[in-house]
């Protein structure tokens, strides 16, 4: 009876912890990209808003203004329609810039713990990291 009592606690504070762990997106986040495909780029302070009441996506990014539109619906998310404006910059800025751009075309899940929000590929692979400013 003991050893019942214990994994029933244990398999409970186990599942509470694992919903605790994701959040979801239910309302505008202000945030700021940290990473890209495991790259650190916190120091070009890419802007990224989601505006829960249009279902849009805005920001600068290292040279151009970009948006889209996205659901997101309990841990899955589609982003589509995803645009920039057309400013040349340097060779660097241009490359993350594109990155971020090709990679939120690819966003089929999210993880958001209520500071840090990780957009993942349908292979749950973490291409965008951004968190709360």
């Amino acid at each position: 009876m003991k050893k019942l009592l214990y994994l029933l606690f244990v398999s409970t504070l186990v599942w509470s912890c694992k919903i605790a762990d994701h959040q979801p997106i239910s309302e505008t986040m202000n945030m700021e990209v940290i990473s890209i495909n495991n790259e650190y780029v916190g120091d070009y302070k890419i802007s990224m808003k989601l505006d829960t009441d249009e279902n849009i996506i805005t920001g600068k990014s290292t040279c151009n203004n970009y948006g889209a539109n996205f659901a997101a619906k309990k841990k899955k998310m589609e982003i589509d329609g995803v645009y920039s404006t057309k400013k040349m910059c340097g060779e660097e800025e241009m490359k993350i810039e594109k990155d971020l751009l090709t990679n939120l075309e690819k966003i089929k899940r999210y993880k958001f713990d209520g500071e840090t929000l990780k957009l993942n590929t349908s292979s749950n692979m973490t291409v965008i990291t951004a968190i709360l400013k």
